[in-house]
Order: structure tokens, then C-alpha cells, then sequence
């Protein structure tokens, strides 16, 4: 018999998301202005939308001076 979408879905987050990998699952709505603005970025730089966010934002963390510090370097190895 086959599987249902949501089973599907089950599946595709037990394999891929939870903390043995150290990924989270990140859900969020965003205006149609920042949707294009990373569709472009995603294009221009030829990476995966996960791989421009999380870019974007260690690039931010460090601008401002909040970059992880060494005791929280080791609560995420």
C-alpha cells in the first residue's frame, strides 16, 4: 500500500531533522519583497535557500558582535 503525504513527510523529518544531526526545522512567513530578494540571492550565489540563510545570519551575527562564544561552541559539537 502506498504511503500518504503525511506519512511521507513523517519520514523525510525523522531522517533528516532532530537533534542527533543538529538541525532544526524552521517555519516562518515572509513578505513577497523578501521571498524575491532570496530567490535572487539563491540564484546569484548558487546555493540552497537553507545555505543563504544561514549565511545571512552568521554574516549578521558577526557584524554585530554576537558570533557563538567557545562554552557555546561546545553545547552544539
Amino acid at each position: 500500500m502506498a504511503m500518504t503525504n503525511a506519512e511521507r513527510q513523517k519520514k523525510f523529518r525523522e531522517k533528516n531533522i532532530g537533534m542527533k544531526d543538529k538541525n532544526f526545522r524552521l517555519q516562518s512567513i515572509i513578505d513577497l519583497k523578501t521571498h524575491a530578494e532570496l530567490e535572487r540571492l539563491v540564484l546569484r550565489l548558487n546555493q540552497s535557500k537553507q545555505d543563504v540563510i544561514a549565511r545571512a545570519i552568521h554574516e549578521l551575527a558577526e557584524k554585530l558582535g554576537c558570533e557563538i562564544d567557545e562554552w557555546e561552541k561546545e553545547q552544539y559539537q
